[in-house]
């Protein structure tokens, strides 16, 4: 259990800058993204804010094909579920 954390630390310390730079670079395609499956059955919002629920979390997933990997769409929600 421990030598799992300590790789998580390591893996963490190494990469972080590294993945940091990669989110700042594509930042607005992840907020069109976001805003698209958020607002999916909404009407406008004034302020053009949404917040993406679990349906329009899976339908992301399924159009991004994450089901055909080893775990299905239950299983990834469930993983997310643990952190947030």
């Amino acid at each position: 259990m421990y030598m799992i954390l300590l790789g998580v630390v390591i893996f963490l310390l190494l990469y972080q800058p590294k993945v940091m730079f990669v989110v700042l670079r594509h930042i607005t395609t992840f907020k069109k993204v976001y805003n698209f499956y958020g607002s999916l059955g909404h009407d406008a919002s004034p302020d053009n804010t949404f917040i993406m629920t679990r349906l329009q979390f899976w339908r992301f997933l399924k159009d991004c094909r994450f089901h055909y990997s080893d775990l299905t769409i239950m299983e990834m929600d469930r993983i997310l579920g643990k952190y947030l």
